[in-house]
């Protein structure tokens, strides 16, 4: 059942927890090895690769200079909780942070993450 997405949660390292505007989940994916040779008829043919990508996931946060993100690099679990009680657990390490500061709004910072093992999902 579709639940509203008005209260996700965010947790890196245990010790981030700031405003999140929007999240982006990370996107896994897996190669498509060809093994076509010369007597395939028609169409390729493909294996799927042993190793499963974990993807990248983008935060959009109001920036705040008295919360901590982690440094980037730093490997931190990191949890998102869904309202309808899913809860996506994996490794993850900053790989950018870029705040911005437009006229006559609140500040924000584009976060992203890269996963570096598999995605617990509970």
């Amino acid at each position: 059942m579709a639940v509203p997405q008005c209260s996700t949660g965010i947790a890196i390292g245990g010790a981030f927890t700031g405003t999140v505007i929007n999240v982006t989940p990370p996107n896994t994916s897996r190669e498509a090895l060809d093994t076509s040779h010369m007597l395939t008829p028609s169409y390729r043919t493909y294996v799927p690769g042993k190793l499963i990508e974990g993807g990248e996931m983008t935060l959009l946060v109001q920036f705040d200079s008295a919360v901590t993100i982690p440094t980037l690099g730093a490997l931190a679990s990191t949890t998102i909780t869904y309202p309808d009680g899913d809860v996506w657990t994996f490794d993850a390490f900053v790989m950018s942070m870029s705040p911005t500061a437009d006229l006559d709004t609140v500040m924000q910072a584009t976060v992203v993450l890269k996963v570096a093992g598999p995605i617990v999902i509970t």
